[in-house]
């Protein structure tokens, strides 16, 4: 007794939609994580002038970047991506011109604020805001360095795990199966998909190399308090060796930022 085709061609139509199915939704999910990665990608280009910026003014005051990288050396930090940011004050520069007796002091605490700019925006950079921060001005694409980093992981680790779990042709040959009729068709008209490897290789998706990103790793920077003494040594030997270059770059600033009381 042979099975009913009005039973059967049903529940042939049930399975490949089945199929189907989960086949195109779990790449339909993907390609939609794989773009929301690449609009925070795009969003951490957009942050990294909030580090460019307070990285390129203290640098002008560290007589116009030629004291940059020994000051970035002096706190054990690798510098190369703050002192490629150049040295000049922004337009819309962060920092207003400290009162203090002896141009020294003054400068010492012109750079201590502007290193501490350059810190907490190098900070939120890597970690993101604070949750007060985030609570008070929520923002729900709110991107930072080791947040896309994490995403980079689990997308990849997504791709692999699609393209592991069922290849194009793997769901092409199945559903062929279920087909006898083309099958059939195939065998005699030769026709069908001979280089199944060459169908995978087009159809699998490939995993994203976090490097071509070209994303800035801006570098960790202890907090001011914690070094505060060692930048405020660094200042007075820039103002005994320098002292005439340091007033010149004073007076130009003087001419650019308000007065404050710090």
């Amino acid at each position: 007794m042979g099975f009913n085709d009005d039973f059967i061609d049903p529940l042939v139509e049930e399975i490949l939609t089945d199929v189907a199915g989960s086949f195109f939704e779990n790449r339909r999910q993907l390609d939609e994580k794989i773009d929301l990665f690449h609009n925070y990608v795009q969003a951490l280009r957009l942050k990294e002038a909030e580090v460019r910026n307070p990285a390129a003014l203290l640098n002008y005051l560290l007589l116009r970047g030629d004291q940059a990288p020994a000051f970035y050396e002096m706190l054990n930090v690798e510098g190369t991506l703050l002192t490629a940011a150049g040295a000049v004050v922004p337009q819309n520069a962060q920092l207003c011109m400290p009162l203090a007796i002896g141009f020294c002091n003054r400068f010492s605490k012109l750079v201590c604020n502007a290193y501490d700019t350059l810190q907490k925006s190098c900070a939120v950079y890597l970690h993101g805001r604070s949750k007060a921060d985030m609570t008070a001005n929520p923002d729900p694409t709110e991107a930072y360095y080791y947040l896309v980093l994490e995403m980079h992981r689990l997308v990849n680790q997504e791709i692999t795990r699609i393209n592991a779990s069922i290849s194009p042709s793997c769901a092409l040959q199945f559903a062929k199966k279920l087909n006898p009729q083309v099958l059939q068709k195939e065998q005699i008209t030769g026709g069908g998909v001979s280089d199944t490897r060459s169908l995978d290789d087009k159809l699998c998706y490939a995993t994203i190399d976090f490097d071509t990103l070209s994303l800035k790793n801006f570098p960790e920077l202890p907090k001011v308090e914690v070094v505060l003494p060692e930048v405020k040594r660094f200042c007075e030997v820039l103002c005994k060796n320098h002292g005439r270059k340091i007033k010149e770059v004073m007076a130009d600033l003087k001419s650019r930022l308000s007065s404050c009381k710090t």
